[in-house]
């Protein structure tokens, strides 16, 4: 009798339970989160915003090249559209009229153009990314309010800094002014000051006058924010020098007068200099005429006279009103008179170029406190 061949029960169910599992596998490796049609789908996504970005881009370099035929920034920006149809061919102009917002109309994709044809994408938080950003020198205008907060952290001005018998303390939390722009060109970069004087700071005779540049740079350097600022520096010194020594500048000689060779007095003290008008007029062009109480310029002036020489450090209460206060005077009989004075320091801070301006509240357009730039 022949024996019948066949496939139990048992292994039936084994061999489902495997083509099972095969299937599952297969559906994960296609449908999974990292599977095949997912990775594709994405690769498509990909390729299309990468198509979009570099479209935006197209639409800057043609808008730019429509500037060099006479149109306005609006209007060049609008024949950059024009380029592609994928684009809402309207753009939205901000409040100063330097940034053009365009949107792609398939994946919504929005992107900043400012004055200078820089591209930047709009994130869903709103805030410029991507590409070289938007840069803070094509957004704000001399004048401006930004908030700027500096870190936060005490520190001491020292008797041999200030000439002063005792070191003087303070924090820059204390500080609660607001800061405006001051420049804002290729020379000197984006340069904020404050609104306010961020401390008051008493000098006192020969150190105070001859340390003079030094110690308010140091005073004013405090209030740097690493994560927005290059440098500080007191308002009324060059502004590119953050110049902190108190021994680079050049010493004064009179021969005309003896008693100043007789008792050492000559390459002794640093020499009078007028520097502080490049700031003032700045602050006169910027609007920025008032500040409370007077605060420190670090320049000064010399009188020499037959029988003593006054050395002054300038004091400025108003933009155009400046002042000179006597802190150290030598005698044609070798006696000295030395006076103790306080003044406030203003800070000038330089803003790093790459900074961004934050633009998901269009209520802030710099104009006022209250509307200041936000920093991103």
């Amino acid at each position: 009798m022949r024996e019948e061949k066949g496939i139990t029960l048992i292994a039936l169910v084994i061999i489902i339970i495997v083509i099972l599992i095969l299937a599952a596998v297969s559906m994960s490796i296609v449908l999974g989160e990292n599977g095949v049609l997912r990775n594709s789908e994405e690769a498509v996504q990909n390729t299309k915003i990468a198509e979009v970005d570099e479209q935006a881009g197209v639409i800057a370099s043609v808008a730019l090249i429509e500037q060099y035929q006479g149109k306005s920034f609006k209007e060049s920006v609008e024949e950059g559209l024009k380029s592609y149809t994928n684009f809402d061919q309207i753009p939205e102009m901000s409040a100063d009229g330097k940034i053009a917002t365009i949107t792609e109309l398939e994946t919504g994709r929005r992107y900043n153009i400012n004055s200078n044809y820089n591209v930047a994408y709009i994130g869903e938080d709103g805030v410029s990314t991507g590409g070289k950003g938007t840069p803070i020198a094509d957004m704000v205008s001399v004048g401006d309010y930004i908030k700027y907060t500096p870190t936060s952290q005490n520190y001491t001005m020292t008797t041999s800094q200030t000439g002063y018998t005792s070191d003087q303390n303070y924090s820059t939390s204390s500080y609660k002014g607001e800061w405006q722009v001051l420049y804002n060109d290729a020379k000197y970069g984006v340069q904020i000051i404050s609104s306010e004087v961020v401390g008051i700071l008493k000098l006192q005779g020969e150190k105070g006058y001859n340390n003079l540049l030094g110690t308010l740079n140091t005073m004013a350097g405090y209030y740097v924010n690493k994560t927005y600022a290059v440098s500080g520096r007191s308002v009324g010194s060059l502004p590119s020098d953050t110049e902190t020594s108190t021994g680079t500048e050049e010493l004064y000689t009179n021969t005309k007068y003896a008693y100043m060779t007789k008792y050492g007095w000559n390459n002794k003290y640093k020499v009078a200099d007028m520097n502080y008008t490049t700031d003032e007029t700045a602050m006169k062009t910027a609007g920025l005429k008032k500040a409370s109480p007077s605060y420190w310029l670090p320049s000064r002036s010399i009188s020499p006279r037959i029988g003593n020489t006054s050395f002054y450090n300038f004091c400025m209460n108003y933009v155009g009103e400046v002042i000179d206060l006597k802190l150290w005077k030598v005698y044609s009989d070798g006696g000295t008179y030395e006076d103790c004075l306080d003044s406030g320091v203003r800070s000038v801070i330089t803003l790093k170029p790459d900074i961004l301006i934050d633009t998901s509240d269009s209520t802030k357009d710099g104009k006022k406190a209250s509307s200041a730039w936000i920093l991103k």
